[in-house]
């Protein structure tokens, strides 16, 4: 299972990059239309497939598929939307990943536990193929000649160094907050607190993290100093959180304030993150963007491994500690990055 797992976000980092400069080239509507087909196909081999391995060629599927509706999404919105809304745009669509999260925790009892998973994954791929169809509707701006802005970018795009000293940073932060989705409901039923109530807390933070994506992108619409300052501090955080878990024990509101911190904080940044590079890289958003998302991928691999390789040959003590650090280093290169893209911009702008 593990390594299925890790062969979508595998793929999905090896492609990001790809699609990007793709979607950049010939425009949102094609390389969502493209993601989209990749979905359903993904989708229908999950709802047929007898063997592991053709599970894992779904899951490789839908690792492409997921990286090229990432960028294609990000050019469609840097492109259509007004740019007063922007920020608010990426974070309802980054937003969407929880929200994922939620639904498919709700198709288990609501579908799977009544009729069997693969009516789950069937489902899914019925609601995929309808917005792909819906989709060959969407008349986006954005073409072969690339996105019109319609406000001007910032002083200076950060440079192709720049985006790949982002996307290891946020390659720490995802890896620690990727670990933390995943390990959250068993750290806690290991230091006591019931599968029920544990689940609750998991549903609780997800949905504390989804509503933070979105007021986040609010807020940087309204307050124009918003940049990759606040991503580092929302990082520190979600450190800072970490650390507190071996200290918070079960049942205690001590676990739960922590735990949603370390959603709010410590997962609460990407679509801010998205933003800011969509917006400084305006001539090739989904370019940008795919740099960096890689990142994110990346550590998604990494970050749940060696928690669970930390888990296992020693303590979760050590596993939390070693997430708030990771999330720390993330914080740090993130303002490096900011100090040498403020030098980058000439004097006077």
């Amino acid at each position: 299972m593990g390594i299925a797992v890790a062969v979508f976000f595998a793929l999905a980092a090896i492609g990001a990059a790809p699609a990007g400069h793709l979607a950049d080239r010939v425009g949102a509507r094609r390389v969502l239309r493209l993601g989209l087909a990749a979905a359903v196909l993904a989708l229908v081999t999950m709802t047929v497939a007898g063997t592991w391995a053709q599970l894992t060629v779904a899951l490789a599927l839908a690792g492409a598929g997921h990286a090229t509706l990432q960028v294609g999404s990000n050019l469609l919105l840097a492109s259509d939307v007004p740019a007063r809304i922007q920020g608010l745009a990426f974070g309802i669509k980054q937003s969407a990943i929880p929200l994922a999260t939620l639904t498919a925790g709700m198709a288990v009892p609501l579908v799977g536990t009544q009729w069997g998973w693969r009516w789950a994954y069937g489902g899914a791929a019925v609601i995929a193929a309808l917005v792909l169809m819906m989709q060959g509707r969407l008349r986006s701006k954005s073409g072969r000649a690339g996105p019109r802005r319609r406000a001007p970018a910032p002083p200076a795009p950060f440079t192709r160094r720049q985006l790949l000293a982002l996307a290891v940073a946020v390659a720490f932060g995802a890896g620690a907050a990727n670990a933390f989705g995943a390990f959250l409901v068993e750290y806690a039923v290991h230091t006591g607190m019931s599968a029920g109530v544990a689940g609750t807390l998991l549903t609780t933070v997800s949905a504390l993290g989804l509503g933070a994506r979105v007021v986040i992108g609010w807020l940087s619409d309204l307050r124009p100093s918003i940049d990759l300052v606040t991503v580092a501090g929302l990082l520190t955080a979600g450190g800072a959180a970490f650390a507190a878990f071996p200290l918070a024990g079960s049942g205690s509101p001590a676990l739960w304030v922590a735990a949603s911190v370390a959603f709010v904080g410590g997962w609460g940044w990407p679509g801010l993150m998205t933003y800011i590079v969509a917006r400084a890289n305006s001539d090739a958003p989904a370019t940008a963007t795919g740099v960096a998302q890689a990142g994110v991928f990346a550590g998604a691999v990494a970050g749940p491994l060696l928690f669970g390789l930390a888990v296992s040959a020693v303590s979760y003590q050590l596993a939390w500690i070693g997430a708030a650090a990771s999330q720390l280093v993330g914080a740090v290169l993130i303002v490096a990055v900011r100090q040498s893209h403020r030098r980058a911009v000439p004097a006077g702008e």
